[in-house]
């Protein structure tokens, strides 16, 4: 049986469901959200993320509409390792001349998005430099940004603390 993964274009987590799958080794099929899916005879699994949770209506998050609803947090080294080497090919840069295992510690409390902004303001330093990307550029990058995580520390611990007990940990 094939999995149809239906997500929305700006959906921050879902290539964490797409990359879990990947990993499983589980086939799937990978569909923009569209109104076409109410017609949708096979089974669905359905991607949906929310800002701010707590400002949707409790009718949209009863049994029946969604069956889970899950608590992604930010990713973990493992994740993070992952992360990097797929923004560093999409920029057509070889995963194996970075110190992975550096720019995973120094990028903790960091989300996908956040990391991959680091990959591109890195790439703008090292244009200026006239200079390869390196290491060193993308850990400057990290440095100079703090995450969310940081700026916003207090939301984010109350985020974690409103999910414990009321969604499954999707790790």
């Amino acid at each position: 049986m094939t999995i149809d993964v239906y997500w929305g274009s700006g959906s921050p987590y879902s290539w964490r469901v797409l990359l879990a799958l990947e990993h499983k080794a589980l086939p799937y099929k990978s569909h923009l959200m569209s109104l076409a899916m109410q017609e949708h005879k096979a089974p669905v699994f359905l991607v949906a993320t929310a800002n701010d949770i707590e400002a949707l209506p409790p009718e949209l998050l009863r049994k029946g509409r969604f069956d889970e609803i899950f608590f992604v947090d930010l990713p973990a080294l493992e994740a993070r390792h992952a992360i990097f080497e797929i923004h560093l090919k999409k920029r057509k840069r070889d995963p194996a001349q970075f110190d992975l295992g550096a720019l995973c510690e120094a990028s903790d409390g960091y989300s996908g998005a956040e990391i991959e902004q680091a990959i591109i303001g890195a790439l703008y330093d090292a244009f200026a430099e006239k200079a390869d990307l390196s290491t060193r550029h993308v850990l400057g990058a990290l440095k100079s940004s703090p995450p969310l995580s940081v700026t916003m520390a207090e939301k984010v611990a109350a985020l974690r603390e409103w999910s414990t007990g009321r969604c499954v940990p999707a790790e």
